[in-house]
């Protein structure tokens, strides 16, 4: 029970934290500066993503000793009377 009333001011922290980082660009910013911090952090949020999910994949592949095998025939894949 001690683990969750550590992780509750952590998540409240969070969540209020979150909601001043939305609100701030509201307040003072022309449209045209608001429309480049949603495209530099769209592209921020792209980067990562490709820098975390690709070396992730790879080595997923690599420790299960990833070996492309060639396509099968239809006949391999489903019996006779189905084809």
């Amino acid at each position: 029970m001690t683990g969750i009333w550590q992780l509750i001011p952590v998540l409240l922290g969070m969540v209020l934290v979150t909601f001043i980082a939305g609100y701030v660009p509201n307040i003072g910013i022309s449209k045209r500066n608001l429309n480049l911090i949603a495209v530099y952090g769209g592209g921020v949020l792209m980067g990562a993503a490709i820098l975390i999910v690709l070396p992730e994949s790879l080595k997923v592949m690599v420790e299960n000793n990833y070996v492309e095998t060639k396509p099968k025939d239809v006949e391999e894949i489903f019996p006779e009377s189905l084809v």
